[in-house]
């Protein structure tokens, strides 16, 4: 296996274990005098297992926070970057496809990243995977939202410490500004990597830039 493989893999199990972990931790801590354990290995077994399943329900609603954050991304249309990755993308989807109904269907199913994610899949490993690690950074910290979240109002609600409820919304503030910095900047490298494997020949003829993106 190699390194790379294996860091991806241990991210994307801390992206789910940690914040089930985190939820069901905080949830005995306000039902305590419901849910009261020894903490034998049958116990720690069922602990690690219900954060798990708890995990995995909260990466599933996490990535509704995706909709969220490209609402306020901070990446244009009109940006320089995403303009040329645009040109790219027209160039070489208008050639395939002569079809201009065809191509408008591609590039609406299809957004710019996800094509760029594509096109290094197959011609750039080493760029691919370095995207994949920045994903799976973003992804850890947008799976810490909704613990923080639940939290916060579970002790606010429940126990009355408003204090700590303040400090998990703290958590929450950070999580999610650095997911949003983790996924921009996984956007930014891919297509940094696709407009530089255009430029080299890669990707068929290369696409001139205008003088105000160079």
């Amino acid at each position: 296996m190699k390194p790379a493989d294996f860091y991806l893999g241990a991210s994307e199990f801390i992206s789910v274990f940690i914040p089930g972990f985190l939820l069901t931790s905080f949830g005995l801590i306000v039902f305590d005098p419901v849910c009261k354990l020894n903490f034998t290995f049958f116990e720690w077994a069922i602990l690690a297992t219900i954060s798990y399943v708890f995990g995995h329900l909260l990466y599933s609603m996490g990535a509704l926070l995706d909709n969220v954050n490209d609402k306020f991304k901070p990446q244009k249309d009109d940006d320089p970057l995403l303009k040329l990755v645009g040109q790219i993308r027209a160039e070489l989807t208008s050639d395939a496809s002569p079809n201009e109904e065809i191509v408008q269907t591609k590039k609406k199913t299809i957004n710019r990243y996800k094509w760029c994610r594509a096109i290094l899949s197959s011609l750039h490993s080493e760029g691919y995977s370095e995207v994949l690690r920045k994903e799976a950074d973003s992804k850890l910290f947008r799976s810490l939202v909704l613990p923080f979240l639940f939290s916060a109002l579970a002790v606010w609600f429940c126990k009355g410490e408003w204090e700590i409820a303040l400090a998990l919304l703290v958590f929450l503030t950070f999580s999610f500004n650095r997911y949003r910095h983790k996924r921009f900047k996984a956007c930014d490298i891919a297509y940094t990597h696709c407009i530089v494997l255009n430029q080299l020949g890669k990707l068929g003829k290369p696409i001139e830039c205008d003088a105000e993106d160079k």
